[in-house]
């Protein structure tokens, strides 16, 4: 028996920016739902209302921002995002970091590096 191969696009999708200049985006596993909006700004992370250090642990903080560390950009975004469902030490810290990084791939979509 074989599997029919999904054509994929190589060509990332245009982000969605909204009329406050955020993109955004979506990270979804089992039950767990992560939206994202991500601007220009001074390192504001805001999960579900809160601040970042109030919501998650020291070391689940790490992961969420790997992103931003890892690509030299700590500071310079503003983040505010959603999350429910799946348990807050697993399935949400890596849909926030799917999200960062699908934002990154906008980023570059809008900003090609020559």
């Amino acid at each position: 028996m074989s599997v029919a191969a999904t054509p994929v696009s190589s060509t990332p999708k245009h982000p969605e920016v909204d009329e406050q200049g955020r993109i955004y985006a979506t990270g979804r596993r089992k039950t767990s739902v992560a939206r994202v909006w991500v601007k220009e700004g001074n390192g504001h992370f805001i999960v579900n209302d809160e601040p970042l250090a109030s919501f998650f642990q020291p070391l689940q903080r790490i992961h969420v921002l790997e992103p931003f560390i890892v690509s030299d950009t700590a500071g310079m975004y503003d983040v505010w995002c959603t999350v429910k469902g799946g348990g807050i030490s697993g399935e949400c810290m890596y849909q926030l970091c799917l999200c960062i990084l699908k934002h990154f791939v906008a980023i570059l979509y809008c900003n090609p590096i020559t």
